[in-house]
């Protein structure tokens, strides 16, 4: 039930993402995209709420805390990724995500005391060298990546984008033990949303004219999409161990890759890149076997 849940919920803001990038096009003020589309995300989970005692949730200590946390974590990281991906490819801003669940290993110690097996760690290995492999390609060093970073700015905001998110995944699991994973979904959406378009209308003379033409049907696709992610991920970081679910998580850029490809017609390396996802594939699968 993991494993689907994770390839449902890798899919979704894959698609999610691709749909980001066609708004940005229309709409470039990533703040205000941010805020727009998590807002419709949350407003599709509102239901939620009328479970007993959803509402009171909010105001406990042991869920408030680590959920201002992440939300804190997760809009720094998704402002950088929304940067990135306004000057870069899709899979190329995606590949630096590989260094989200190397991270995790350390946080999820030092917080919470989890640390995977050696099959684990094997799995997770692999997966994060898969991930990194889709930025290269036959005419690049395999240094490229690191290279990039001195000089290419797509680069270090996709690299900056996948600190943030080895410590929310940590707060994360502590909001969803001291509720449940509709309820934490909602505030999630719902705190990104206001926190984001908060700093869309504090920088609103910095940012560019917004088009008179508002693409509603693509924000409501990110939204549904969106929420449909949060949800499946939600359910599977409440069981899995934090480093597991950094590494299972990646699976979304294979995803990613295939949709930009399919909708938006940008990644010139799809062949290489689909057969870095096999070790994706083959990772996603040691790690679950340990489970």
């Amino acid at each position: 039930m993991i494993s689907a849940s994770i390839i449902l919920g890798s899919f979704a803001i894959a698609g999610h993402f691709v749909s980001l990038k066609k708004l940005l096009e229309r709409i470039p003020r990533p703040w205000l995209v941010i805020g727009i589309t998590h807002l419709v995300a949350s407003i599709f989970l509102l239901p939620s709420l009328l479970q007993d005692g959803a509402g009171s949730v909010i105001f406990q200590s042991a869920f408030l805390i680590p959920l201002l946390l992440t939300v804190s974590l997760t809009l720094l990281s998704r402002q950088w990724h929304m940067r990135a991906l306004q000057t870069g490819e899709l899979a190329a801003v995606a590949s630096y995500s590989a260094l989200t669940p190397l991270l995790s290993l350390l946080t999820a110690w030092a917080f919470l005391e989890e640390l995977p097996t050696l099959g684990g760690l094997v799995g997770m290995g692999i997966v994060a060298l898969s991930v990194y492999c889709f930025h290269l390609s036959s005419q690049t060093h395999w240094l490229s990546p690191i290279l990039e970073l001195r000089k290419n700015r797509t680069a270090q905001l996709g690299f900056l984008a996948a600190i943030p998110p080895a410590f929310g995944l940590v707060f994360q699991k502590q909001a969803l033990q001291a509720s449940d994973i509709y309820v934490f979904s909602f505030w999630m959406l719902f705190s990104l949303s206001a926190m984001a378009l908060a700093m869309g209308w504090l920088t609103r003379k910095e940012s560019p004219s917004v088009t008179s033409f508002i693409p509603y049907a693509q924000i409501a696709t990110a939204g549904v999409l969106l929420a449909g992610a949060q949800v499946c991920f939600s359910y599977a970081a409440q069981s899995e161990l934090v480093p597991y679910f950094g590494a299972l998580n990646r699976s979304s850029i294979f995803f990613q890759v295939v949709l930009a490809h399919v909708l938006i017609a940008t990644d010139r390396q799809l062949k290489w890149r689909a057969i870095c996802s096999l070790g994706i594939v083959v990772g996603f699968f040691i790690i679950r076997s340990q489970g």
